[in-house]
């Protein structure tokens, strides 16, 4: 599961994303600009969340197909592919419109100023969202058909655009946060045509179709199953963003420059032996061997957390090390209060990492109402959390609420799991 070529291809896109994150702080170090891009940046975030609604159980419906018929397997691929195009165009429509509203509820406690930059980098950034339901299916059948190195050099490209964009504005002594805006967007476009041109090379030719009898079941339970994750996924970002909206200037920038430290160490040490895992449960579940998933989950586990904390602890000791030589423009506290932020948010992305072998678990059961139910939870207690705790706690009520909130999601998924994986396979565990 521990593949040391995807770990090796993970390092190569995580050195690219530290010198994307780097370069970022470099040329638009803790300012509005910052502000205004690391929020947009979120919202975007989040808005995806919303795009998967459709496409969620893409991998678990293709291998259930695929153990009975490899051709009815292609031919879905095909039909799911042309619907996320189509809600893709749809959505991109309705985020355009709906611009204000959207924005005010992810961040109605900024002031004009600020909503005023917001706005102008949101409405270039989200056009990329037009392609990201499908790069999300495409990436998926990457990783069912076990090509797991692929989906590592197309999410390179997208990074490779804006470490170009950034190089050249720190080059020019510029702080063109629109222009930096507009290569995301791009970057986002180039990296889903190279995946269909990748898979064409495979042997997937897309194909517009909508007829595929199990496109009806698999945009239903995608729908039900996102929905339960996108409680969790798209109402942490408002949350957030409004709690650090409410303090002084720059204190968003400082925090997403920290998580922004987390998700390197997550793509490096977690992400690449997680898309192994969630791959291997699916095509475990759809051959209903339970037994094999149990062994993964338990070498995912003692791997996963070793290599998190090892990584955690180097991260933190090197964050006073490498901000001072990126950029002279950050305050000194404000590199402590990086390094500060980025230890209080330590344990939540650790609960993260055990909970999410279980959570692949969750996925492949198919069943929505877990999901439903246990996010609810955890967006009611971080949400009231956070917010009695803002005033006393300022920043830190953010990753202390988190963590809080994400020790009930853990408890919740780690029992339902070992509640299925403890029942004998049925047949409505697969669609063939």
């Amino acid at each position: 599961m521990f593949n040391l070529r995807y770990n090796f291809l993970a390092v190569g896109n995580v050195i690219l994303g530290l010198i994307n994150s780097l370069l970022l702080i470099r040329v638009f170090g803790v300012s509005a600009s910052a502000d205004a891009y690391l929020i947009a940046a979120n919202i975007l975030a989040a808005l995806q969340f919303i795009q998967l609604m459709f496409v969620e159980q893409f991998m678990f419906f293709y291998n259930d197909l695929r153990v009975v018929d490899k051709h009815n397997a292609r031919t879905f691929y095909q039909s799911a592919v042309t619907f996320a195009l189509l809600t893709g165009v749809v959505l991109y429509l309705l985020f355009v419109l709906a611009a204000d509203p959207i924005l005010r509820v992810f961040a109605f406690s900024l002031d004009l100023e600020r909503f005023a930059l917001l706005k102008q980098i949101y409405l270039i950034m989200v056009i990329g969202t037009v392609v990201d339901a499908a790069s999300a299916v495409n990436q998926r059948l990457l990783n069912a058909e076990m090509r797991f190195s692929i989906p590592y050099l197309l999410s390179a490209i997208q990074t490779v655009f804006s470490v170009a964009l950034l190089g050249y504005l720190t080059y020019t002594h510029r702080a063109n946060v629109e222009l930096f805006a507009w290569g995301r967007a791009g970057g986002g476009w180039v990296a889903c045509l190279a995946g269909f041109f990748v898979l064409g090379r495979l042997g997937f030719r897309p194909r517009l179709s909508l007829r595929h009898p199990a496109l009806k079941p698999f945009i239903k339970n995608s729908i039900s199953m996102r929905f339960g994750h996108n409680i969790h996924n798209v109402l942490i970002s408002p949350i957030t963003n409004n709690v650090l909206a409410l303090l002084p200037g720059g204190l968003a920038s400082i925090y997403y420059y920290a998580q922004r430290l987390h998700q390197v160490i997550g793509n490096v040490v977690v992400s690449p032996s997680y898309a192994v895992m969630h791959a291997r449960v699916s095509s475990h579940w759809s051959a209903q061997n339970r037994a094999a998933i149990s062994i993964d989950i338990r070498k995912f586990l003692l791997m996963g957390i070793a290599l998190f904390v090892g990584a955690t602890l180097i991260a933190y000791f090197c964050v006073p090390l490498l901000l001072p030589l990126v950029s002279s423009t950050i305050h000194p506290k404000d590199m402590v209060l990086i390094q500060q932020v980025f230890l209080a948010l330590a344990p939540w992305y650790l609960l993260a990492v055990v909970e999410s072998p279980f959570l692949s678990v969750s996925i492949a059961s198919k069943n929505s109402l877990a999901f439903i139910c246990t996010n609810s939870l955890f967006i009611t207690v971080y949400f009231f959390l956070a917010g009695y705790l803002a005033k006393s706690m300022g920043i830190y009520a953010i990753p202390f609420s988190m963590a809080m909130a994400q020790t009930i999601n853990v408890c919740t998924f780690v029992g339902f799991s070992l509640v299925l994986l403890r029942q004998p396979p049925s047949h409505h565990d697969t669609v063939g």
